[in-house]
């Protein structure tokens, strides 16, 4: 099992290396590594296959109270979809398993931090989350609009380099919450 400040420094690490080529060279590297992640087979499998078996993995080791009895069913279907997914419909899979990494090592983040109320961890970790969370959601259902906000963030390197000190600023906010030392809850 991870540790709570094991998994706020690995989200710190994943959001500075993804914020760190577009804040250094948005016309180059930066602008690169979105037209991978929106277009390129490669992404769909270093992103989309983890995803999916992390997925399926959950799946498998369901307990009773979540549907557990139809855990063998629920793990057959999943990786029916998953691989099925690869040959009905390729387009987007990078941002959708990059979507489902999120949403997956988010849960293990929110899990570890439970009952944890330090005021760093509950604003600069778990707030990070959130929003990592909730542009997961909206680019996990809709992987057209990143596409579409390629474009428009493309028309300027100022808003990829904009993007890009975001994202470093959550990995700043991430990494703080994770060198916290974890409380006991009050009593």
């Amino acid at each position: 099992m991870i540790s709570q400040p094991t998994a706020f420094a690995l989200a710190a690490v994943f959001l500075a290396l993804a914020g760190l080529p577009l804040l250094a060279s948005p016309a180059g590297a930066g602008r690169r590594l979105l037209s991978w992640l929106l277009f390129s087979p490669a992404a769909a499998w270093v992103l989309f296959a983890p995803a999916a078996g992390w997925f399926a993995s959950y799946m498998w080791h369901l307990g009773d109270a979540d549907f557990g009895q139809f855990r063998y069913q629920l793990f057959g279907v999943t990786v029916v979809s998953a691989v099925a997914a690869f040959f009905v419909i390729p387009e987007f899979l990078a941002v959708r398993g990059l979507a489902g990494l999120i949403l997956l090592f988010a849960q293990v983040c929110l899990d570890l931090s439970w009952m944890n109320y330090d005021p760093v961890l509950v604003w600069a970790g778990k707030t990070t989350l959130y929003a990592a969370i909730v542009a997961a959601l909206v680019y996990g259902t809709s992987p057209y609009k990143l596409r579409l906000h390629e474009v428009w963030l493309s028309k300027a390197p100022v808003r990829l380099r904009a993007l890009g000190a975001v994202l470093v600023l959550g990995a700043v906010l991430l990494a703080a919450a994770a060198t916290r030392p974890v409380l006991p809850p009050p009593v």
